[in-house]
């Protein structure tokens, strides 16, 4: 074997093991690679400017939420109707011992606390027409189940 590599074995071995891998390569007369100088590449154009502090910002977006509004006469009474079922709710689901229930009413038990949690958050959001619906789905179920436990 002679000592001069051919230029496709002395490319490889500049490709494996050289940082200048990415640098074009030209043959020389003696058979030998070498590596040809990396062109300058044509500068980045200036970044954008950031915005400063005494620009205006835009205003802030008006809030979803509803403002609060006065309960009437009506809505006030629906309230007290509510919190005397959810109340009458809780009540039933805490006297009922999960242990003693069956599968089917264990499912029965947690879908009127369900019920019984939704409400809650209907009466903490101001929507008292849908805490209705709910407390008087919960209590559908809890008494149906506490009527069915009873010996």
């Amino acid at each position: 074997m002679s000592p001069a590599l051919p230029v496709a074995a002395a490319a490889v071995l500049v490709l494996a093991g050289s940082s200048c891998a990415t640098r074009p390569m030209s043959a020389t007369s003696a058979g030998t690679a070498v590596v040809e100088p990396r062109k300058a590449s044509p500068p980045r154009p200036p970044a954008a400017p950031e915005p400063t502090a005494t620009e205006p910002s835009a205003p802030d977006p008006p809030p979803d939420a509803p403002a609060p509004k006065l309960l009437s006469d009506t809505d006030s009474s629906l309230g007290q109707e509510v919190q005397a079922k959810l109340g009458h709710a809780r009540d039933l689901a805490a006297a009922l011992d999960p242990r003693t229930l069956s599968i089917e009413q264990t499912d029965q038990l947690l879908g009127g606390q369900q019920f019984v949690g939704e409400c809650t958050e209907a009466v903490a959001a101001g929507d008292l027409q849908r805490a209705s619906v709910l407390v008087d789905k919960a209590l559908v179920i809890l008494e149906e189940l506490e009527q069915s436990t009873r010996p």
